[in-house]
């Protein structure tokens, strides 16, 4: 009979030995599977066809193409490789809070691991896309509500803030039974910023309080008071063709007076003109003998009387011409006025007195 020691020796070296098997057994079934998904030619066809055009379009400078065909890259076949090529696209298209991710991921992930070139333009880019983006931390109530930030679902970090790129951002937070609640903050790179987003119940929005129901309800209104109405006078006549009618006839009448004066001034002239004529043709003209006056009085007659009789004769008529159509304005306006007015005005609170002028 074995002793206890021997039996405790036993019952131990056979768990080593299932252990042993068992550990055996799952890595002969991982490298199975691993060597079935590395070894298959159609998926890794299809693979290295994603890879190829994605440095395609990374040559061309097409991040977003790049990015996504580097991401149906790692869908097919993940790996340290796929997420480099995410995050280097991601960096260059600017969405650098999102290339921090995939870098930072791409140098833990053991699925076709980095070389250390790889390893290092990784931690170079991940160094300046620190540099490039905002903190933003979130307080949301309740704090199962779903928020996106511009439409789109984010990754925290492990304090619970969130990574931004720099600009405005629309941060959206629903629930159910709960009103939705957007607001909008603008981030610049290196910012860190706090941001609330407490929902209202959608039953507290939709019933207001009773402080609330009062304020709304509207009061009864006094009632009003009819001021005593004031003296005032109106009129149904035109006042302002009266006004009108005043200024024609001064007018009228001051054209008539300087038409008088300067038909008067020219036909003095004209016949100053006319009456000495004679005698300057007499003694200047036809004498054999002429004073020596006759070349001053040649040009009072030849120049001044002559000239001056015609402008005042030739402005005298224009201003009887303008004279006449005034007079002819002013009587046709006579006759329109002669039409009764009607002028009241108010006597007390309730009456009203009126009056007919012809």
């Amino acid at each position: 009979m074995l002793s206890w020691f021997s039996q405790l020796h036993l019952r131990m070296g056979a768990r080593i030995v299932v252990c042993s098997a068992l550990c055996c057994a799952l890595w002969s079934l991982s490298s199975s599977a691993a060597a079935e998904e590395a070894t298959d030619p159609k998926r890794e066809a299809e693979y290295q066809q994603l890879i190829n055009d994605a440095l395609d379009e990374y040559d061309r400078g097409s991040w977003e193409e790049a990015a996504a065909l580097f991401r149906r890259a790692h869908e097919l076949v993940p790996s340290a490789r796929t997420l480099r090529g995410m995050g280097l696209a991601t960096y260059e298209a600017r969405r650098y809070a999102e290339s921090l991710h995939y870098l930072r991921d791409a140098l833990t992930d053991t699925r076709r691991p980095l070389n250390n070139k790889q390893r290092a333009e990784v931690e170079a880019t991940l160094q300046r896309a620190k540099l490039l983006v905002g903190s933003l931390r979130l307080s949301v109530e309740p704090s199962d509500a779903q928020v996106t930030i511009n439409g789109r679902p984010f990754k925290r970090e492990p304090d619970g803030s969130v990574l931004t790129d720099s600009g405005w951002l629309d941060v959206e937070a629903t629930a159910d039974g709960y009103e939705t609640m957007l607001k909008r903050v603008r981030m610049s790179a290196g910012d860190r910023q706090e941001l609330s987003l407490h929902l209202s119940s959608e039953r507290s929005a939709a019933a207001p309080s009773a402080v609330e129901q009062s304020a709304l309800q509207p009061r009864a209104a006094a009632p009003a008071q009819l001021p005593a109405a004031p003296e005032r006078a109106f009129s149904s006549g035109p006042s302002d063709t009266q006004e009108h009618g005043s200024s024609l006839r001064t007018w009228k009448w001051v054209t008539a007076g300087a038409a008088l004066v300067a038909l008067g001034a020219g036909g003095t002239m004209l016949a100053i003109q006319k009456l000495q004529a004679p005698d300057y043709e007499t003694e200047c003209v036809k004498a054999d003998n002429p004073p020596s006056n006759c070349e001053s009085r040649r040009a009072l007659l030849g120049t001044t009387l002559w000239a001056g009789s015609i402008v005042g004769l030739s402005l005298g008529g224009a201003l009887t011409a303008l004279s006449v159509t005034l007079f002819a304005l002013d009587a046709h306006e006579s006759r329109a006025d002669a039409s009764p007015a009607l002028s009241c005005a108010g006597a007390g609170d309730i009456g009203v007195s009126c009056r007919m002028r012809f």
